[in-house]
């Protein structure tokens, strides 16, 4: 098994880019670890809202393969604890 970390865009705080650091660190000692991210849109002033959502995606889907197991991380989501994962 194998853990695909996917962001859509590149993140500028620094705080949570040293968060994300030290995880991937703590995690590469047991399990593969990777960060994917998918770039931002361009020009997206002349699409809605709609087309932006679908196109980002396609993006996202092309990342996937049938049999993989995807968990959405929501900061309105349900929270589990390691357990309960």
């Amino acid at each position: 098994m194998k853990i695909t970390f996917l962001t859509v865009g590149k993140t500028i705080n620094s705080n949570l880019i040293k968060l994300q650091d030290e995880y991937q660190n703590r995690l590469k000692y047991y399990i593969p670890f990777e960060t994917v991210v998918i770039p931002e849109l361009k020009n997206t002033k002349n699409l809605s809202i709609n087309e932006q959502k679908e196109k980002e995606a396609d993006l996202i889907l092309k990342n996937f393969e049938t049999t993989d197991e995807i968990i959405l991380l929501d900061e309105k989501g349900k929270q589990f604890t390691s357990v309960g994962f």
